[in-house]
């Protein structure tokens, strides 16, 4: 699962800048910004699940949600990619949860396997309330940052 924040091609193209002018410092602080502003999307999906799933499935989701920045290349921008795995290591399809598909073992059972109807769109909805937020101030760090390197 993954949520692409628009205003790639500008990141991509101070990313890019910024290392063409040797200027590591500036890419760090670019780096920080797009961290620091991707945390109120990763705690909205985060605490997603008990909204969404049955109690018992959301307290064992084990959901990682890590922020992919890419400068260069053919798709640039960043990125909200997430994973979860069951307590055993076994990974989870996110996708499906997110389509409202839950398919878990029955009472713990491996050998029978129950689907069931779930609220959809946990990944969807939290992230799409909060993303013009972010990527209003993912652009204006990307164009202070582009500001002092021109500067």
């Amino acid at each position: 699962m993954d949520l692409t924040i628009t205003g790639g091609q500008e990141f991509a193209a101070l990313a890019r800048d910024l290392r063409a002018a040797g200027r590591t410092g500036l890419r760090k602080e670019l780096y920080k910004a797009v961290n620091r502003s991707a945390k109120p999307l990763i705690a909205d999906v985060m605490k997603a699940p008990a909204k969404y799933l049955p109690s018992g499935y959301a307290a064992e989701l084990g959901l990682k949600v890590k922020v992919r920045k890419r400068g260069g290349g053919s798709n640039p921008g960043v990125r909200l990619v997430g994973s979860a795995f069951t307590p055993g290591g076994s990974p989870r399809e996110l996708a499906a949860l997110n389509r409202g598909h839950l398919r878990h073992p029955l009472f713990g059972d491996a050998g029978f396997w129950y689907d069931q109807a779930v609220r959809p769109r946990f990944w969807d909805e939290p992230l799409e309330k909060d993303a013009p937020k972010v990527r209003k101030e993912l652009l204006r760090a990307i164009r202070d940052i582009a500001r002092r390197l021109a500067g």
